[in-house]
């Protein structure tokens, strides 16, 4: 009779136990300490092996307003390791749009992306790329502002130079200085474009299909792998949106087949 107490007694000890743990693992994020529980507890199942899990965990965090991009690189990471390629090219560019001179997370989605995303730069457009990236918006503004003002010293040294020759080298310097600071401008609306995520979106599932026109009963086109990144060119229409992919191919894509990273 005694052991039939301790059974019983062991049993529900280890059902509430359960319980416990389960109800810990859920715990909702809202505060720093919360999501710095949710992180740790995250890395203790990637070090065990549970990416599962870790990759709730990391995403819980990220979806309470607290995704670092240590949280979204992490999450690639979990993501990949569970075999979800596409969440992995989503979270690891995520992350980059945080911190776009954050190396681990460049270099994990190269590892990780599929074909479709590469053009196969050269060196040029590789530093080019550094450069941009690394470069925050406010940078290449005041640099548009330093031209801006050199060309109005242009303008007024051009009028007050009696000198014809001299008056075109000013005229030349004025051209080139409001030319250098509009480049500058449209880079760093561009930079601004790449770090708040613009129109660009991740394909999520394998073998996805793409379509002529935004509907399923129209012509099909191409078949996307999972992480695909894509960039949409048009507004949304009866659940599709129009795309186009790195090496120029468009078409119509679901919208239930991709999430905006």
């Amino acid at each position: 009779m005694m052991l039939r107490i301790l059974y019983v007694m062991t049993i529900f000890c280890l059902l509430g136990g359960a319980a416990f743990a389960q109800g810990t693992a859920s715990e909702a994020v809202t505060d720093l300490a919360s999501a710095n529980k949710a992180f740790e507890e995250g890395n203790h199942a990637f070090e065990r092996g549970d990416a599962k899990t870790a990759l709730d965990a990391y995403t819980k965090v990220a979806q309470a307003g607290f995704g670092t991009a240590q949280v979204w690189f992490n999450a690639g990471t979990a993501a990949y390791r569970s075999g979800d390629v596409g969440r992995a090219v989503l979270y690891y560019s995520r992350a980059l749009r945080i911190d776009p001179g954050y190396d681990r997370a460049r270099n994990s989605l190269v590892v990780v992306s599929p074909a479709t995303n590469n053009l196969g730069d050269g060196f040029f457009s590789e530093v080019v790329g550094t450069v941009f990236r690394r470069t925050s918006p406010g940078v290449w503004i005041l640099v548009a502002e330093a031209f801006f003002l050199l060309g109005c010293f242009s303008i007024a040294r051009h009028f007050a130079t009696a000198n014809d020759d001299k008056r075109g080298g000013w005229v030349a310097s004025i051209v080139w200085s409001f030319v250098f600071a509009l480049v500058c401008v449209g880079i760093g609306a561009a930079n601004h474009h790449f770090r708040a995520g613009g129109s660009t979106a991740v394909v999520l599932n394998d073998n996805t299909i793409t379509h002529s026109e935004p509907r399923e009963d129209s012509t099909a086109q191409l078949e996307l792998p999972a992480g695909t990144i894509v960039e949409l060119t048009e507004s949304p229409q009866r659940g599709f949106v129009r795309f186009k992919i790195a090496d120029g191919q468009a078409g119509y894509i679901a919208l239930d087949q991709i999430e905006r990273i």
